[in-house]
């Protein structure tokens, strides 16, 4: 896999963002507070100023878009991708039925395998071919990493391994649950975000714990079946292991 150099602010992105949703260049700088001169200074593309970065975190703040958006990378990402077709992270998510979490984490190369049929989604939306998603997703990974890195932890850690089993098995058996469809898309949902997060380079055991219970709260109330006893041990399986 070829080795890609960080991303740097984008000047002209800048300049984009600021224009699409109407602001001046003082509009703007009230925003983040700083003078109009200063943001004139960060979208001069011959010699710019680079804003440090909390204050891109707050100019992305500012223009509702995430920091990736003003962002350039020096080859075609994901997330490039999904800036050429003028989506958020939570627009493209939505329309390739995935969580923003599972997004956010494959454009970022939290998740350094990305699955086929969420390169078909994906493909779906963009209008592209799903090799060519893939091959933007393998890009946008960060300098020096591999999937095996990334999935040494699940293999090997009890507690990882579990939430990693407990997301397959409600993505699996959702379709049997006899959910109404927004029911099953939130839930597979919640399993794609809990997939991602045992998948993340340092996993957050909170965040695991909190997906388990939402999955376990939206399971409580369904029709009994093989399928909810099936998704039942796999909750007090993870469940007990992330406690220990």
């Amino acid at each position: 896999m070829s080795k890609t150099s960080p991303p740097a602010f984008s000047p002209t992105r800048l300049a984009q963002m600021r224009e699409a949703r109407g602001l001046s260049h003082t509009a703007l700088a009230e925003l983040v507070g700083v003078r109009r001169q200063e943001v004139i200074r960060w979208q001069n593309q011959a010699s710019p100023r680079v804003p440090r970065p909390q204050m891109q975190k707050k100019l992305a703040d500012a223009l509702g878009v995430e920091l990736v958006d003003l962002l350039e990378a020096t080859t075609e990402t994901l997330a490039t991708l999904r800036r050429k077709h003028g989506l958020r992270q939570e627009d493209l998510a939505e329309r390739a039925g995935l969580s923003r979490s599972t997004l956010q984490a494959l454009e970022t190369g939290k998740i350094a395998t990305l699955r086929p049929e969420f390169a078909e989604r994906l493909a779906e939306v963009l209008g592209l071919k799903a090799d060519e998603v893939a091959r933007a997703h393998q890009a946008g990974l960060t300098e020096g990493s591999s999937p095996d890195s990334h999935h040494a932890g699940p293999s090997q850690a009890p507690h990882l391994r579990r939430a990693h089993e407990l997301a397959e098995g409600v993505k699996q058996l959702a379709p049997v649950l006899q959910l109404p469809d927004e029911t099953e898309r939130h839930l597979t949902m919640i399993a794609d975000e809990l997939d991602a997060e045992a998948n993340a380079t340092v996993p957050d055991r909170g965040c695991l714990l909190q997906l388990v219970h939402d999955i376990n709260e939206a399971v409580a109330t369904t029709t009994p079946s093989a399928g909810k006893q099936a998704v039942l041990r796999l909750i007090v399986a993870a469940r007990s292991s992330l406690s220990a």
